[in-house]
This record gives structure tokens, sequence and C-alpha cells, in this order.
């Protein structure tokens, strides 16, 4: 017990890893540390809260009790730096804190496309939630919200914005929808019931510029339409956060590398 486990992030990966130290070892020593300035929440529900289906704190992941894991501990603060040699992590206020044993999961963040517009006011990603927060407040009062990317996550989300009246175009630059995961029968079918409730789907069209001045009025997609707007969500899949393994000299490939037993380099 006199091992001390950091673990930098507290997504539901994380959390599901503390829950199960804990559950082997309630009085590890175990401290867990979030970027975001919020309790552990779980992400993946939320594009059920931007659709009014949960309520704010039905997504929350609880954190252990005191009284049965004395020894756990939870800091709302980001990780700056990993000194591997020495066995410390540093933190975003500049504390360090010596580790016996570190786990990273930090997951990753939404991947924004390089075209331009993207500093227009009523552009959006979605994959915390601050930007289901400031999306909700946003959508109530859009008339028309395009979301670029036809994966799971752009049709969660075109979905969840139905509920506010607001008209919603999908634009997707593969040839269908979830391509990656479906076959072009499945992907019609989808299609068709994706069009059934009354979102706009372009495929075979990435989005190429955002227009407008200070506020998004349209976007022009590849062949050369432009579709009003005034709401952009951008929802073109994930990058790894590989930079503070990079920064520790750590194997980075797509992401983080690890061997059969999930250690690192």
């Amino acid at each position: 017990a006199e091992n001390r486990l950091f673990l930098i992030g507290s997504g539901p990966v994380g959390m599901r890893f503390v829950y199960s130290i804990l559950h082997y070892a309630p009085s590890a020593e175990v401290l867990l540390f979030g970027n975001e300035p919020v309790q552990p929440y779980n992400r993946v529900q939320l594009s059920s809260l931007l659709a009014g289906k949960v309520t704010r704190e039905a997504i929350d992941l609880p954190l252990p009790g005191a009284d049965r894991h004395p020894n756990f501990s939870f800091r709302m603060v980001p990780i700056r730096l990993i000194h591997k040699e020495e066995q410390f992590v540093i933190d975003q206020r500049g504390q360090r804190h010596h580790y016996d044993v570190l786990v990273i999961a930090t997951g990753a963040r939404a991947h924004v496309p390089s075209i331009p517009g993207l500093a227009c006011g009523g552009v959006y990603s979605f994959r915390s939630l601050l930007d289901a927060e400031t999306l909700y407040a946003r959508v109530v009062r859009s008339r028309h919200t395009v979301v670029v990317g036809g994966g799971l996550l752009g049709l969660e989300a075109a979905k969840g914005l139905l509920r506010h009246n607001t008209q919603v175009t999908l634009v997707q630059q593969g040839p269908r929808l979830m391509n990656r995961q479906l076959d072009e029968e499945a992907a019609i079918r989808l299609r068709e019931r994706v069009e059934s409730l009354g979102i706009r789907v372009v495929v075979h069209s990435g989005v190429r510029a955002i227009l407008g001045e200070s506020r998004v009025r349209a976007v022009q997609i590849q062949s050369g339409e432009e579709i009003e707007c005034d709401t952009v969500l951008l929802c073109a899949g994930i990058k790894p956060n590989t930079q503070l393994a990079l920064m520790a000299n750590l194997r980075v490939a797509t992401g983080i590398v690890v061997d059969d037993r999930l250690q690192t380099s």
C-alpha cells in the first residue's frame, strides 16, 4: 500500500481504472488528476445531454468515498510535465508530485480540420462538457446548424440538435455515412433513417470554407454550393492527446505506444 499510484485523466477510462484498483485494494494511495474544472463525468453521454435525454447530474461519475477509500484523492489541475527518471510530475501550478506508478489516460481531443473561417463566431467542436453546455445555449436560438462529419459523433449530435426546432444539415466528406463501420447497403438504410428525421445529408463533399465576417453566415462545400447557416458544429473525428508522452520521450505513434502489459517504452 506504500505505492503511490498517480493517474492522469479523469474521463470514463480513468475512472473505470480507479474503481477497479480500489475494488481490489480499498486503501491504496491513488491520486487522480483531471484537466477540466468539473467533477469527472461520462463523455460518452454528452450527445444524450444535448438531446435532453439525460440531466447534467446523471452523467457525473461518482468519486470514491473517503470512508471506504481514505487514501484516494482527486485534483482538478492539468499535468504539465512528466519526469520519468526521477518519477515526479509537475502540475500547471508548478507543484511537484512524486509517484511510484504512473498511469496515463489522457484520451483524445476533437480534431479540428484546417479550413478557412474557423475563427468566425458560431463555430463549435463537441468533446467536453463545456462544449455541450455552450452548444446547448447556442442551439436554442439557432435557425440552421451544419454538422461537419458523418461518423457516429456527428450523427448523434445532429439528432440531438433536432429537438430545438433548428434545421440540421450533415456534411460528410466520405462516400457514405459511418464509412468506417458500415458497408454500402447498411449506409443507405442509415441515411434513409436519418433523412426521415428531417436531417439533410450531403455525402462525398467536405466543407471547404466557413463564410462570414465576425459570425458564420454559410459554409461552402466541395461542389461549390453555399449552405446558409448560423452555426457550425465540427465532429470530424478525434486526435489522441500525446503531448505529455512526447515531452517525456516516451514512444508515440498514432497514440502512445505500449506493450502487451500496457507499459510504455
